[in-house]
């Protein structure tokens, strides 16, 4: 067993100040295209507003880009999970 590199803890707790902040700025987007792809998978797309509908491929995008970052800084897998879910909801 080795022991504990100094600044090991400090670096854990970095990455878990970034993927909370990460989290943070991006969860509304997330929950509004989840919102949105239930009540199309529930109903139609004409059930939207047009409002709504125009935000779609945004928060698409959104999805795809934070899928993008978390898989390029190696977040939480779980994290990726999800976002590889909603992003392949989003596509239809």
């Amino acid at each position: 067993m080795t022991a504990p590199v100094p600044g090991d803890a400090r670096r854990g707790d970095a990455v878990r100040q970034s993927l909370a902040s990460f989290r943070r700025e991006r969860e509304a987007d997330w929950q509004a295209f989840e919102a949105l792809l239930a009540r199309v998978e529930k109903r139609a797309p004409r059930t939207l507003s047009e409002e709504e509908l125009l935000s779609l491929p945004l928060l698409y995008r959104s999805a795809l880009s934070s899928l993008s970052v978390a898989r390029a800084t190696s977040l939480d897998s779980a994290l990726i999970a999800y976002l590889e879910s909603l992003s392949l909801r989003g596509y239809f």
